[in-house]
C-alpha cells in the first residue's frame, strides 16, 4: 500500500489483543472527527477493478452474476496467480475461511435454536446459490481453478470482510450498460481496513470520495480513542445472531442484543385463543414479525401480538392504542407475566440444547451466553 499511494499520517499499528486477537492500535490520542484512514480507491478490489482487468471474459456473455459471486472468483483466481498485484494482500488474508455457522453440518444445524437455525439455513442456501450461479457461468479453462473448496474460502471471506462502497460513483467510474453485473456494484475488499474489528460502541462514518480529482475511500472516527488503546469500527447496529451469523462471533453486553422470539413459540407457550378478526389484524399488521425481547422489554410488534391476542377485551380501537402507545394498565401488569413464560420457555430450550455432545464449540460459547442475557432479562422482567 505504501508502495501505490497510501497515506498514514496516524501510523496505526497492527496488534494482537487479548479480547479480539488481531486489531488495530492507535499511537497517540483520537478525538472526534479524526480521520483513520484513507486508501486510494484503486487499491480497493471493486468492480472497477474487474472491469479493468480481463477477469470478466472468464465468464460466459449471458451470465447474470452478484458482485459477491464476481468478487469471489476474483479473490479464488487471483490466489492462483504468481505475479498478482494483489498477492501481498492476499498472502495477509487467512488460509482458512473463518467459521461461520452456515459450514456447519446439516445435523449440526439442526441442533440449533429456531432463530439461529432459520438464518444459519438462509446463510447457506445464499452460499449455494453463489456457487450454482458461478459454477454455471465460468467459461472451462477458468473452471478448474474455482473448486467447491476454494469458492467457499473466498466467498466466506467477501462476506465477511467487504465494504459498502456507493455504487452510483462506482458506475460512474467504469461501463456497467451492458455487462454480466445482476445487481448493483456496492461492495469492495479495502486492504487494511479489514483489520479493524468491530464493537457496538465504536462510531465511525466512511465516504467513497472525490479528493483533489482521485477517488478515496475515507474512515473517520466520530468518536475519540484514548493513546495505544484498539480502534474499533462499527459494522452496524447488529445484534449477535447476526454478528455470529455473518461474521463468525459475538460480543457479550452488545447494547443491540436481544432475545429473538418466533411467533410459533407465542401460540405454544402462551395458547391464545384468537378468533378470525384477531388473527387477520396481526397478520395484515405484521405483528408476527419482529418478536423479541430486551431489557427495555418487549419490541413493538411483540408488545401489540400480545394485546392483540390477550388485551383487547372492550378495545373498539386497537390501531389508536397500539400506534399511540396508549395500553390500559391492566393489560401492561398482564404483559410482565406473559414476558416471562416466554423467556423461562426460551431459557429451558437453551438448556435443553446445551446438554447435547455434539454441539460445535463455538455454538456452545453462544449459547451459555444467551443464557446468561435470558436470566438477566428475567431478573429485569420480575422487578417491574
Amino acid at each position: 500500500m505504501a508502495r501505490n499511494g497510501f497515506n498514514d499520517p496516524i501510523n496505526l499499528k497492527l496488534r494482537n489483543f487479548p479480547d479480539t486477537g488481531r486489531g488495530v492500535a492507535t499511537p497517540r490520542n483520537l478525538k472526534e472527527s479524526d480521520v483513520l484512514i484513507t486508501v486510494p480507491y484503486e487499491l480497493m478490489i471493486s468492480y472497477t477493478t474487474l472491469q479493468k482487468s480481463n477477469f470478466l471474459h472468464l465468464f460466459t456473455p449471458e451470465s447474470r452474476l452478484s458482485i459477491v459471486d464476481l468478487l469471489t472468483a476474483f479473490l479464488v483466481i487471483e490466489r492462483d496467480k504468481e505475479n498478482s498485484f494483489w498477492r501481498d494482500y492476499i498472502k495477509s488474508l487467512p488460509p482458512q475461511p473463518p467459521w461461520i455457522p452456515a459450514l456447519l453440518s446439516q445435523d449440526r444445524v439442526e441442533l440449533l435454536p429456531a432463530d439461529l437455525r432459520l438464518a444459519a439455513k438462509k446463510s447457506r442456501r445464499l452460499l449455494e446459490e453463489s456457487w450454482s450461479r458461478l459454477r454455471k457461468s465460468i467459461r472451462r479453462e477458468a473452471s478448474c481453478v474455482i473448486d467447491l473448496h476454494s469458492f467457499i474460502w473466498g466467498y466466506v471471506l467477501v462476506n465477511t470482510r467487504a465494504v459498502y462502497v456507493n455504487p452510483r460513483i462506482v458506475r460512474e467510474l467504469c461501463d456497467c450498460g451492458s455487462d454480466i453485473l445482476s445487481d448493483e456494484p456496492c461492495m469492495a475488499l479495502c486492504p487494511f481496513l479489514d483489520m479493524f474489528n468491530h464493537s457496538h460502541e465504536a462510531k465511525t462514518e466512511a465516504t467513497l470520495m472525490n479528493d483533489q480529482g482521485k477517488f478515496v475511500y475515507q474512515l473517520t472516527t466520530l468518536v475519540g480513542t484514548r493513546k495505544h488503546e484498539q480502534v474499533f469500527i462499527s459494522y452496524g447496529d447488529h445484534d449477535n445472531v447476526k454478528l455470529l451469523i455473518e461474521y463468525g462471533f459475538f460480543i457479550p453486553g452488545n447494547s443491540n442484543d436481544s432475545i429473538p422470539i418466533q411467533s410459533e413459540e407465542v401460540f405454544r407457550v402462551l395458547e391464545p385463543n384468537l378468533n378470525d378478526f384477531q388473527y387477520k389484524f396481526i397478520r395484515s399488521h405484521n405483528l408476527d414479525k419482529c418478536l423479541y425481547l430486551t431489557e427495555a422489554g418487549a419490541s413493538f410488534n411483540l408488545k401489540a401480538f400480545l394485546f392483540v391476542a390477550f388485551g383487547t377485551i372492550g378495545t373498539k380501537n386497537l390501531t389508536s392504542v397500539i400506534y399511540n402507545d396508549d395500553y390500559p394498565e391492566e393489560f401492561t401488569c398482564d404483559l410482565v407475566q406473559l414476558c416471562l413464560k416466554l423467556l423461562r420457555f426460551q431459557l429451558r430450550q437453551v438448556e435443553t440444547i446445551l446438554q447435547n455432545s455434539d454441539l460445535d464449540p463455538h455454538i456452545v460459547d453462544f449459547l451459555g451466553y444467551r443464557k446468561s442475557l435470558i436470566e438477566k432479562l428475567c431478573d429485569i422482567v420480575n422487578k417491574q
